[in-house]
């Protein structure tokens, strides 16, 4: 819902340097994006629930929507931490008081950005570790990879993938994003917590 209508807002116009499908702004902004990824993990086992399972399309769909956050904050992480160096580049160099004032102003705000940043990277690395530990996504990788050795198998649209004891297994936390949260190893390289590099 908050996503949906932040990247609406964000087709209408461009963003600094920043052309994910979350806008920066949703990113940054303490919680917003992840109560986001809990109401999709709970929607998913609402959905689960009222469906006995998921079918192979809404495990895909699934997949494809924590890869795009996934590289989203991978966008949010570099241009924060190209700001970071911009600015304090900027204030080692800067004499006058107020412009220096100015500058360590913006590096306190993207050390904040920072750190909610890093909160939506264990968000997401929590929640991607739930989903590939469900029942769901491992009978879909099963599924998918027997389809592959035999063509013969049923039609995909009929396949539906029980969440089973995920449900309500309550997921632990983890350090930083996975290697890729694709389906049967697809997937994008992902990175660590983020942190705006040292001060000179």
């Amino acid at each position: 819902p908050a996503l949906a209508d932040a990247a609406r807002a964000a087709a209408m116009g461009g963003e600094d340097g920043y052309d994910g499908v979350v806008p920066f702004e949703t990113i940054v902004k303490k919680g917003v994006l992840v109560k986001e990824i809990e109401d999709r993990k709970r929607a998913l086992v609402d959905q689960c629930r009222s469906n006995n399972g998921l079918t192979l399309q809404e495990v895909i769909d699934h997949n494809d929507w924590l890869l795009q956050i996934e590289r989203d904050l991978s966008k949010a992480r570099a241009r924060i931490e190209r700001e970071f160096r911009m600015s304090n580049a900027l204030s080692l160099k800067v004499r006058e008081g107020k412009r220096k004032a100015q500058l360590q102003q913006r590096l306190d705000v993207l050390r904040s950005q920072c750190d909610v940043l890093n909160e939506c990277i264990h968000g997401l690395s929590d929640h991607c570790a739930w989903f590939q530990e469900s029942g769901t996504y491992r009978e879909a990788v099963d599924y998918l990879e027997g389809r592959w050795e035999d063509d013969d198998g049923g039609p995909l649209e009929e396949a539906r993938f029980d969440l089973r004891s995920a449900i309500d297994q309550k997921h632990g936390a983890a350090a930083s994003l996975p290697t890729g949260a694709g389906l049967a190893g697809a997937g994008g390289g992902a990175s660590s917590s983020a942190s705006p590099p040292a001060a000179a």
